[in-house]
């Protein structure tokens, strides 16, 4: 079975040419502008009255809002966004290899992700979670589509929408997940490049052009020993000096590589705050008869979710 989770990300709004701290009030800004109306027309710029269709023509994809999935209650936002790709055409097969159709390079097969946007008054951010379905997702063109409709309203203004960090799944990851890999990203990229000569003059080897990394890899079914070094350093910005050492090598950022639940997850030292993975939801949701999750069952962990995601925020 396909994995199925939930990707959580914050939605801020700041002036342009200013900083990105000096975040603005998502129900009040520019002039007693609310986020809220935005996601609320989501029908409106995302489904024309004559093809139900937005067309995102520098991807090739198609986008479209379920309307009758599309539940505004309160400050809260949901529904199912429907996204497929066209440009070429495909024959579609049966179990057997037998020929059943064609799929015009003009029409796209459509795939349904959930969505939710909390909005909550007086905040300086949304809160929005996207489901995801195997590898696929919809955060690269549904971004797209909220940037463009934002920015043709509020000239003046930029809206950002980043992963947000989780510091209770960090703690998950480090607690639970087995160390395969460290990466020592050095100080000076070319310092140790200048170390690299190739005897072979028709290579044109230029050690300006390339950077070097100092690499330490469990072997098979093996870890590296260094979990409580690196419980100490990850998620509380101290200085990794004080805990591993790395000789003649000077390094100013680490990228660690952890195992957990049989996937990868790689955390940088230096940029912690950026890790925020995909909440893995396939236990608690079960499969239509077309092949996808069923919505209901999405939307109850997606909100159990959000609770937990309101309450950490909190403390």
């Amino acid at each position: 079975m396909s994995t199925i989770s939930l990707a959580v990300y914050e939605v801020i709004i700041y002036k342009k040419n200013g900083s990105i701290k000096n975040t603005e009030n998502i129900s009040d800004f520019n002039n007693g502008s609310d986020l809220l109306n935005l996601f609320q027309k989501l029908p409106t710029f995302l489904n024309t009255s004559s093809s139900s269709i937005t067309v995102l023509d520098l991807s090739q994809k198609r986008l479209k809002i379920s309307s009758p999935e599309f539940k505004p209650f309160g400050r809260v936002i949901s529904g199912v966004i429907e996204t497929g790709e066209f440009g070429t055409e495909n024959q579609i097969i049966d179990k057997s290899g037998n020929l059943v159709a064609t799929k015009n390079k003009d029409h796209s097969a459509m795939s349904p992700f959930y969505f939710l946007c909390d909005l909550e008054k007086n905040s300086k951010r949304a809160i929005l979670i996207l489901q995801r379905f195997s590898q696929y997702g919809i955060y690269s063109i549904f971004s797209a589509v909220i940037k463009k409709e934002f920015e043709k309203q509020h000239h003046n203004y930029t809206i950002r929408i980043s992963p947000l960090v989780s510091k209770k799944a960090l703690d998950a990851v480090v607690k639970d997940g087995v160390i395969k890999k460290l990466t020592f990203k050095s100080i000076d990229p070319t310092k140790n490049s200048y170390n690299i000569n190739s005897k072979n003059p028709s290579d044109y080897f230029n050690a300006n052009e390339v950077y070097c990394e100092y690499n330490i890899v469990a072997k098979r079914n093996k870890s590296i020993s260094l979990r409580n070094s690196i419980s100490k350093i990850l998620g509380v910005d101290a200085k990794v000096s004080d805990y591993i050492t790395l000789r003649e090598f000077d390094y100013n950022d680490i990228k660690v590589k952890f195992e957990i639940n049989g996937k990868l997850q790689t955390i940088s030292v230096n940029n912690w705050q950026n890790f925020s993975p995909d909440i893995d939801i396939t236990s608690k949701v079960n499969i239509n008869s077309a092949g996808f999750p069923i919505v209901g069952e999405i939307e109850r962990a997606t909100l159990d979710l959000l609770s937990d995601i309101k309450t950490e925020l909190m403390r």
